[in-house]
């Protein structure tokens, strides 16, 4: 039976379109059969179930030429909106229209789903620009669905300050939330030439605003992807997306929970796959892993590698779902509190490899764990020179293997970042340690 509807209303929008190939003026109004449909007469079968701007949306994506039929449709939208309905309804002339508000919430509405900005842009803008019509009507919500209809829209970046005052919670007149200020950055062209592609550096901006918003949520990590996800989505042909937003983030400082660890830029012919890696990852890596040395970028945080098949298969399998499920999972923010985890991953991994019969991969593990550590101790011996009986106490631990990473939380960002030389015992006794295994502090 929806089948049956579907062609019906198909044939009817087709019969239309056909009789009206170009607008109509004011005067045609009442008898417009589009401003029918929309103010809700003359509704179908397929009208008693959906909205009319649902159901002559569906009749037009199930013609043989959709594409064409929602350009054309556009056009008739285009010269009702340049009508300005919206200031008829403010000033009381709407009478011409038997049900005006819910004609326009459904102009609004199937203009949004057109998607036609070249052409619906300026008449859109125009309303927006002299905001005179009510919120809402009638039990109708006009400026929503305005809101949709410019977001799908744009042109240019004239509402880019709408959007990121959504984004912070701020109240605009478009009356959305923050999802709606993202949604209207994602689809936002940095002007005319570049419609259709993604403007990275502004996606990337709401982004970081949203990450900041979802600090405090337990499912954070999830809803960031999500929001990731949504802001892929429009673009299908941007393959570089997770390269070029990992970037962002790492110049944008996004918190380190909504950072990617592990980053493919390019593989080439023979499998050699091109990466950004986490630099905490990358110093669990073995040397055979990669087929050149790792070049440090971002200031170190970050290292270009080029991975073997075979150990592309060990870091994105192995390594880099620990990471993820321990470092970006940690409640806490504070550096103590990720070298803390950063320091058990590690560990984990090494034990492991050895149950494994990985050497290799488990003296890696081994290795990157004692230089996170040494730098550690290097800067708490260096501010609080008075711990040094528990810093014998916590290196004999190590050696043991024993070392309690809790106690790293209480460091603080300034401890961590002093890295200066250590006293002669931590030095002397660490070398004892590293000496099994060739690592020096440094």
């Amino acid at each position: 039976m929806v089948e049956e509807t579907t062609a019906t209303e198909t044939h009817a929008v087709l019969n239309w379109l056909a009789e009206h190939p170009g607008p109509d003026g004011l005067a045609s109004v009442p008898s417009n059969q589009l401003v029918r449909w929309l103010q809700g007469d003359d509704d179908s079968t397929a009208g008693e179930q959906m909205d009319p701007h649902a159901w002559i949306l569906e009749a037009v994506d199930q013609t043989a030429r959709p594409r064409r039929v929602r350009e054309q449709l556009a056009r008739h939208c285009r010269s009702l909106l340049e009508l300005r309905p919206d200031r008829m309804l403010a000033d009381g002339s709407a009478k011409v229209f038997r049900r005006p508000a819910q004609f326009l919430r459904n102009l609004f509405w199937l203009c949004a789903e057109l998607v036609q900005p070249e052409i619906l842009w300026a008449p859109l803008l125009a309303v927006y620009n002299e905001r005179c019509m009510p919120a809402r009507l009638d039990k109708y919500d006009l400026v929503d669905a305005l809101r949709a209809a410019l977001i799908q829209n744009q042109l240019d970046a004239e509402l880019k300050t709408e959007w990121f005052s959504m984004l912070s919670g701020d109240r605009t007149y478009l009356n959305g939330n923050r999802t709606s200020g993202f949604r209207g950055v994602v689809a936002m062209p940095e002007s005319p030439a570049q419609l259709g592609k993604p403007w990275v550096v502004q996606i990337a901006s709401a982004l970081k605003v949203m990450a900041d918003y979802l600090a405090g949520l337990p499912d954070r990590r999830k809803e960031f992807h999500l929001l990731v996800a949504e802001a892929k989505e429009p673009f299908p042909q941007w393959e570089s997306a997770d390269s070029d937003l990992s970037l962002r983030s790492i110049q944008d400082g996004w918190p380190m929970w909504a950072n990617w660890l592990y980053v493919p830029v390019s593989t080439n012919s023979n499998g050699m796959q091109r990466a950004y890696v986490w630099k905490y990852i990358a110093d669990c890596m073995p040397d055979d892993y990669c087929q050149c040395d790792p070049r440090a970028i971002f200031g170190g945080e970050y290292y270009e590698v080029a991975l073997s098949p075979e150990g592309q298969k060990n870091v994105t399998s192995e390594i880099v779902p620990m990471f993820e499920e321990y470092v970006m999972n940690n409640p806490f923010s504070s550096v103590g509190a990720m070298l803390g985890v950063v320091s058990h991953v590690m560990d984990l991994l090494e034990r492991r490899a050895r149950l494994a019969s990985q050497e290799s991969e488990a003296n890696a593990a081994k290795a990157a764990r004692a230089r996170v550590l040494a730098g550690v101790f290097r800067a708490t011996l260096r501010v609080h020179p008075e711990r040094e009986e528990n810093l014998r106490r916590d290196l004999e631990a190590l050696i043991a293997q024993r070392y309690d990473t809790q106690d790293l939380t209480t460091l603080s960002p300034q401890l961590i970042e002093a890295g200066t030389d250590p006293t002669s015992y931590v030095q002397d006794r660490w070398n004892d340690f590293g000496s099994e295994s060739g690592i020096q502090l440094r």
